[in-house]
Protein backbone atom coordinates (compact mmCIF):
# COMPACT_ATOMS: atom_id res chain seq x y z
CA UNK A 1 0.00 0.00 0.00
CA UNK A 2 2.76 2.39 1.14
CA UNK A 3 4.21 1.29 -1.42
CA UNK A 4 2.38 2.52 -4.18
CA UNK A 5 2.13 5.87 -2.77
CA UNK A 6 -1.20 5.29 -1.02
CA UNK A 7 -1.04 6.05 2.91
CA UNK A 8 -3.25 3.92 5.17
CA UNK A 9 -6.19 5.45 7.14
CA UNK A 10 -8.00 4.29 10.40
CA UNK A 11 -10.48 2.07 8.24
CA UNK A 12 -7.59 0.29 6.23
CA UNK A 13 -5.26 -0.34 9.08
CA UNK A 14 -8.07 -1.92 11.22
CA UNK A 15 -9.39 -3.82 8.45
CA UNK A 16 -6.22 -5.57 7.76
CA UNK A 17 -5.09 -6.26 11.32
CA UNK A 18 -8.24 -8.79 11.71
CA UNK A 19 -6.75 -10.77 9.29
CA UNK A 20 -3.18 -10.67 9.47
CA UNK A 21 0.19 -13.00 10.78
CA UNK A 22 1.29 -10.15 11.23
CA UNK A 23 -1.06 -8.30 13.24
CA UNK A 24 1.45 -7.12 16.12
CA UNK A 25 3.47 -5.42 13.39
CA UNK A 26 0.42 -3.69 12.37
CA UNK A 27 -1.02 -2.78 15.53
CA UNK A 28 2.81 -1.15 16.23
CA UNK A 29 2.79 0.79 13.00
CA UNK A 30 -1.01 2.39 13.48
CA UNK A 31 0.27 4.01 16.89
CA UNK A 32 3.64 4.67 15.30
CA UNK A 33 1.34 6.82 12.86
CA UNK A 34 -0.90 8.32 15.38
CA UNK A 35 -3.82 5.74 15.23
CA UNK A 36 -5.50 4.30 17.36
CA UNK A 37 -6.67 0.65 16.96
CA UNK A 38 -10.22 -0.41 17.68
CA UNK A 39 -11.76 -2.68 20.09
CA UNK A 40 -11.88 -5.04 17.83
CA UNK A 41 -8.37 -5.32 16.13
CA UNK A 42 -7.18 -5.28 19.68
CA UNK A 43 -9.55 -8.06 20.58
CA UNK A 44 -8.18 -9.62 17.01
CA UNK A 45 -4.92 -9.32 18.32
CA UNK A 46 -5.14 -10.47 21.21
CA UNK A 47 -6.52 -13.44 20.63
CA UNK A 48 -3.96 -14.79 17.62
CA UNK A 49 -1.03 -14.36 20.30
CA UNK A 50 -2.58 -16.35 23.08
CA UNK A 51 -3.74 -18.66 20.33
CA UNK A 52 0.01 -18.62 18.76
CA UNK A 53 0.99 -19.34 22.75
CA UNK A 54 2.65 -15.94 23.14
CA UNK A 55 0.49 -15.45 26.91
CA UNK A 56 2.72 -12.82 27.69
CA UNK A 57 2.54 -10.65 24.86
CA UNK A 58 -1.65 -11.01 24.82
CA UNK A 59 -1.86 -9.92 28.35
CA UNK A 60 0.46 -6.77 27.41
CA UNK A 61 -1.82 -6.31 24.80
CA UNK A 62 -4.92 -6.90 26.94
CA UNK A 63 -3.44 -4.43 29.42
CA UNK A 64 -2.74 -1.87 26.72
CA UNK A 65 -6.28 -1.58 25.27
CA UNK A 66 -7.27 -1.60 28.85
CA UNK A 67 -5.24 1.28 29.43
CA UNK A 68 -6.70 3.26 26.81
CA UNK A 69 -10.55 1.86 27.28
CA UNK A 70 -11.12 -0.01 24.91
CA UNK A 71 -12.92 -3.26 26.29
CA UNK A 72 -12.18 -7.02 25.92
CA UNK A 73 -14.63 -9.35 25.27
CA UNK A 74 -15.44 -12.48 26.88
CA UNK A 75 -13.80 -14.71 24.26
CA UNK A 76 -10.68 -12.71 24.89
CA UNK A 77 -10.79 -12.92 28.45
CA UNK A 78 -11.96 -16.47 28.48
CA UNK A 79 -8.91 -16.99 25.73
CA UNK A 80 -6.08 -15.87 27.88
CA UNK A 81 -7.07 -17.48 30.59
CA UNK A 82 -7.70 -20.56 28.55
CA UNK A 83 -3.73 -20.29 27.63
CA UNK A 84 -2.20 -19.77 30.80
CA UNK A 85 -4.27 -22.89 32.25
CA UNK A 86 -2.95 -24.69 29.98
CA UNK A 87 0.53 -23.83 30.81
CA UNK A 88 -0.13 -25.22 33.97
CA UNK A 89 -0.50 -21.63 35.62
CA UNK A 90 -3.89 -22.03 37.14
CA UNK A 91 -2.99 -19.48 39.98
CA UNK A 92 -1.88 -17.31 37.52
CA UNK A 93 -4.74 -17.16 35.78
CA UNK A 94 -7.28 -16.74 38.84
CA UNK A 95 -5.17 -13.96 39.89
CA UNK A 96 -5.53 -12.57 36.68
CA UNK A 97 -9.43 -13.07 36.63
CA UNK A 98 -9.49 -11.43 40.29
CA UNK A 99 -7.69 -8.22 38.57
CA UNK A 100 -10.08 -7.75 35.92
CA UNK A 101 -12.89 -8.41 38.41
CA UNK A 102 -11.51 -5.63 40.79
CA UNK A 103 -10.54 -3.29 38.11
CA UNK A 104 -14.27 -3.69 37.63
CA UNK A 105 -13.67 -4.95 33.80
CA UNK A 106 -15.58 -8.20 34.43
CA UNK A 107 -18.96 -7.71 36.10
CA UNK A 108 -20.10 -10.59 38.59
CA UNK A 109 -21.87 -12.44 35.76
CA UNK A 110 -18.91 -12.20 33.76
CA UNK A 111 -16.98 -12.98 36.28
CA UNK A 112 -18.75 -16.14 37.29
CA UNK A 113 -18.79 -17.42 34.04
CA UNK A 114 -15.03 -17.05 33.61
CA UNK A 115 -14.50 -19.00 36.64
CA UNK A 116 -17.04 -21.81 36.21
CA UNK A 117 -15.46 -22.53 32.66
CA UNK A 118 -11.65 -22.43 33.96
CA UNK A 119 -12.82 -24.64 36.88
CA UNK A 120 -14.70 -27.13 34.12
CA UNK A 121 -11.49 -27.18 31.77
CA UNK A 122 -8.64 -27.31 34.27
CA UNK A 123 -10.36 -28.25 37.84
CA UNK A 124 -10.68 -26.06 41.37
Amino acid sequence: MVDDGIEPDIFSLNSMIKGTNNARELCDEMKKNGFTPSGKSYNSLVNALAIAGEVEEAVRYQREMIEIHKSADLITYRMILDEICRRGRVEEAMGLLKELQNKDLVDGHTYQKLLYAMQDDFGD
